[in-house]
């Protein structure tokens, strides 16, 4: 099944990844997992791959009854990828990560285990190898074929729950934590990797609503997914915010870890244009209120525009794998030699 129909038949482009820079920021005892037991259990494994995005910007109005506004939203989508490639490179990059980690000396702890552990009582478990729901909009989220994993339940529209937790930025990190305990004193590794093409760049336009989009296609260190905000209390102009962060982090029960991200996102290089991607909208005008004519008239206005980047679908995957696979095999490297 393609994302939008359309493959690209044009020349491959020549493939590669731009500056690879690395971070361990936020690690903490990482030659003390050593210590562990030589398991470990992967409570997460996911890619997310941006295919549409959209933004919405608002210039309020100036006049009585605050008409003469202006609105500018600007939507764009990715035309050439096939989902199918999505899920086979997921497949490849999950099954290079376990190969490595075997490599390594370490026993890979199945779900059946995990399931029986007090920490996912009640959770629902999910088999992988499908493309799955998500809040993050315009990203195809997948999992691995012969991967399990456990989710606090689904909500009303499918997407995966997630516990909430007041004193942490990432609950998933603290319950790990305790997966390790439970488990017998292991290890549990949580993987995050996300290719976003486009970036919003800011910009101020004085009586004008702006929208600017650039082509940048990278796995990111960390970022956030916008969207125009529909649902729940809003203000006009007003977009929803999904941060997401590319990570490899593995931890043990007394909380050493070693969080593996990067310092700036990877480029990866030969496969999209390079463009700047605009919608503007001035404000509406008014008449000048003279004694010939004291009645003023103003009204707002609104832009759309909508607009498909075309994109080599074979170029798209190698650089995406070729991305995903630099940044897993360095940061496995990496803790294999601190762990020594």
């Amino acid at each position: 099944m393609l994302l939008m129909c359309v493959f690209s038949f044009t020349a491959l482009q020549a493939q590669s990844l731009g500056e690879f820079k690395a971070s361990t920021s936020g690690s903490y005892g990482v030659k003390k997992l050593k210590q562990a037991n030589k398991r470990i259990y992967i409570a997460q494994f996911k890619t997310n791959f941006e295919v549409f995005k959209d933004a919405v910007s608002y210039k309020s109005g100036s006049s009585f009854g605050g008409r003469n506004s202006a609105t500018a939203k600007l939507a764009v989508a990715l035309d050439g990828l096939d989902e199918n490639e999505l899920k086979r490179i997921t497949n490849e990059v999950y099954n290079d990560f376990v190969s490595d980690l075997k490599d390594a000396g370490l026993e890979i702890i199945t779900a059946d285990e995990a399931g029986k552990t007090e920490v996912y009582k009640d959770y629902t478990r999910r088999e992988g190898g499908e493309i799955i729901p998500t809040k993050l909009p315009g990203v195809v989220t997948v999992t691995p074929e012969n991967f399990s994993y456990y989710v606090k339940g689904l909500d009303k529209e499918g997407n995966e729950k997630k516990g909430w937790n007041p004193f942490s930025m990432d609950t998933d990190l603290n319950k790990n934590k305790k997966l390790a305990k439970e488990l017998g004193d292991v290890l549990v590794a949580k993987v995050d990797l996300n290719i976003l093409f486009i970036e919003v760049k800011e910009g101020w336009s004085p009586g004008a609503a702006k929208v600017t989009f650039k082509t940048d296609l990278r796995l990111v260190s960390s970022d956030n997914i916008t969207a125009e905000k529909k649902k729940g209390l809003r203000f006009k102009g007003s977009n929803d915010v999904f941060p997401v962060k590319t990570m490899v982090h593995i931890t043990d029960a007394k909380g050493n870890n070693y969080n593996g991200t990067l310092k700036k996102a990877l480029p990866i290089e030969g496969v999209l244009e390079k463009q700047k991607i605009k919608a503007v909208q001035s404000k509406g005008m008014s008449e000048t209120a003279t004694s010939f004519n004291p009645i003023v008239y103003t009204y707002d206005k609104t832009t759309r525009k909508f607009q498909s980047v075309p994109v080599d679908g074979a170029a798209y995957i190698k650089g995406a794998k070729m991305a995903m696979s630099k940044f897993l095999k360095h940061h496995l490297a990496e803790l294999k030699d601190k762990m020594k």
